[in-house]
């Protein structure tokens, strides 16, 4: 009866052996799909930064250009006015 028993409790040690190495494959698999997509990520994340960057540079120098234009209105309406003075 003994050595029934322990052949029993060596074939579940062994069932519960195999069912670990499924997880522990399961687990694997996963880390290794989401390093995956983490690099992904990442390479996505880099992308948006250069891009983002290069946009903002755009909006700079037309922010840049209002700006000049705002500084030319005031002598433009200088000149309107001395023109407005002129006779036709």
């Amino acid at each position: 009866m003994k050595k029934e028993r322990k052949e029993y409790l060596e074939v579940i040690a062994e069932d519960i052996n195999s069912k670990f190495d499924i997880v522990l494959e399961g687990l694997k698999a996963l880390n290794e799909k989401m390093d995956r997509g983490f690099l992904e990520l990442k390479t996505d994340l880099a992308e948006f930064k250069v891009e983002t960057r290069y946009n903002f540079s755009l909006v700079f120098e037309r922010l840049d250009g209002l700006e000049e234009l705002r500084e030319l209105k005031p002598r433009v309406e200088k000149i309107e006015r001395r023109l407005a003075k002129i006779p036709a």
